[in-house]
């Protein structure tokens, strides 16, 4: 082997353990995968299949290995991420619509966006407003942490 195979080989034996912590984290999940990409990680598996056969055409048996560890890997990300949201009751549809990153399918909110409240927003003080006064929208401050 050339210095370039070492290399190739060396790189594809310590890729997927970088699937290793991506894989324990969906196990663990509890949110719904709310960080977790599935729409990416469906479509890497997705194309990495389609490419599987031109892998297998070449017959570099080394180049298959490897490649065959990279899927592995991708394969058991997005089968931990799938079990993970069905523990949590997520619906077969729920999951196939968050795979496919296709822009029609998500339901997006009715209200525009120039709308919607900022995640900080129950946060915000109004001009003049002091500790433990309502708010002018009739909601109160709520605990207060220092």
């Amino acid at each position: 082997m050339n210095v370039i195979q070492v290399v190739y080989v060396a790189a594809g034996l310590l890729l997927p353990l970088y699937y290793v912590p991506q894989v324990l984290k969906c196990w663990r999940d509890d949110t719904q995968l709310a960080a977790y990409s599935l729409g990416k990680s469906g479509t890497q598996l997705l194309l990495r299949t389609l490419m599987l056969p031109f892998v297998f055409g070449v017959g570099d048996p080394t180049m298959s290995f490897i490649v065959s560890l990279d899927f592995a890997g991708r394969a058991a990300e997005y089968v931990a991420a799938v079990v993970a949201l069905r523990r949590q009751s997520t619906t077969w549809r729920n999951i196939a619509q968050r795979s496919l990153p296709l822009r029609g399918w998500r339901k997006e909110s009715d209200m525009p966006q120039w709308q919607r409240e900022p995640a900080y927003g129950h946060y915000a003080m109004e001009p003049g407003q002091h500790e433990g006064a309502e708010r002018a929208d009739g909601r109160g401050p709520g605990p207060l942490r220092r």
